[in-house]
């Protein structure tokens, strides 16, 4: 597959280039490997179809997830949250992760550092071999420190719900990819779901501290009428971010539209 246009909302792309080296080269190589072709084993029946073959969004999301992952992105896991029926119980919740979140933060910035580090000298040479069991040490040590920070957030959560005598509700929100606060989502069949991603995901992980930068691929037009189901296509969102001014969603964003 290939690039058919980009969108660089409030310099998303061109901080990618500058503080992410090698990234845009990265997706570029991950859309590249994609074979359209293969993925067009969708039969449309009915008057309209008339047994034509379309693109399967399954088919063509697995080749993305093996592509992905041979690139080094990796499937972001769930952060998981509880809420209430009471809209004041809700914001105090949301206080209180925005506090323990900027301490998370904190350690996810130290844990970037070191993890950074770490790659640098396992590809120095071998004399190096007493400080990368050190920073792997080290890296193991912030990682569990996130996951605890997490868990005590959630336990927090939940027990102030419950205070008030109000059911906690567990949910979650996770994205497709991620990689060094670099959030990656690709959609292909699920046209309500981009703007939620634009608009609600990305924007809330980028005003909450999680990511520095949320990317969305989803498909051109010419290639949305080739396929099996409703998908987004690039034109549409180019124009619902376009109409909501300058400055909102207030994230930095790539929109990318793909294309056999």
């Amino acid at each position: 597959m290939k690039i058919g246009e980009v969108y660089s909302h409030l310099n998303g792309l061109e901080w990618l280039m500058v503080r992410r080296e090698g990234y845009w080269q990265s997706l570029q190589r991950v859309i590249s490997a994609v074979d359209a072709s293969a993925c067009k084993t969708h039969t449309v029946g009915g008057a309209k179809g008339n047994g034509r073959r379309a693109y399967s969004p399954p088919a063509l999301n697995r080749q993305f997830k093996t592509a992905m992952e041979v690139e080094g992105w990796s499937n972001a896991s769930a952060r998981t949250f509880y809420v209430c029926r009471n809209s004041d119980v809700n914001l105090e919740v949301l206080d209180m992760e925005r506090a323990a979140q900027r301490e998370i933060a904190e350690t996810q910035r130290l844990l970037d550092l070191k993890t950074h580090q770490l790659k640098q000298s396992q590809a120095g040479s071998q004399s190096q071999v007493d400080t990368i069991v050190e920073l792997r040490r080290e890296v193991q040590e912030l990682e569990r420190e996130i996951r605890d920070g997490r868990k005590s957030m959630r336990g927090q959560q939940k027990a102030l719900i419950e205070s008030y005598g109000l059911d906690a509700i567990q949910t979650s929100n996770s994205s497709d990819f991620e990689k060094d606060r670099v959030s990656v989502e690709v959609q292909l069949g699920k046209y309500f779901a981009v703007t939620f991603d634009l608009f609600v995901k990305h924007t809330a992980d980028y005003i909450h501290n999680r990511i520095d930068l949320g990317i969305e691929i989803v498909p051109m037009k010419s290639m949305e009428v080739e396929m099996s189901s409703g998908p987004p296509f690039f034109e549409k969102h180019l124009h619902e971010i376009n109409r909501q001014g300058r400055i909102f969603p207030p994230v930095p964003l790539v929109l990318i539209g793909i294309e056999p």
